[in-house]
């Protein structure tokens, strides 16, 4: 995604759901199991320009409400939030 190694990392909480943040939020990464769309909104307004998921951790609901909450954020903050998984 570009960012440098030694770029500042912290571990942040969305909703109750553990994620670390990258540059204050540039990126945002998910990786235990347990997000739910409370996490998924709690992550959108953090605005970040990155977000990365690990696919295990999202069902198909997820996946269906992942895409809708990333993409009405992107409208609001006027730019465009790259959702990766891997």
């Amino acid at each position: 995604m570009g960012l440098e190694l030694t770029l500042p990392v912290e571990k942040s909480d969305a909703a109750g759901y553990p994620v670390w943040s990258v540059v204050y939020d540039e990126l945002v990464c998910c990786m235990p199991q347990g997000l739910t769309i409370e996490a998924l909104e709690a992550i959108a307004a953090m605005e970040p320009r990155h977000v990365l998921m690990l696919d295990s951790i999202l069902d198909d609901t997820l996946k269906l409400n992942v895409v809708q909450i990333f993409k009405h954020a992107s409208e609001r903050m006027g730019a465009e939030i790259e959702l990766r998984t891997i």
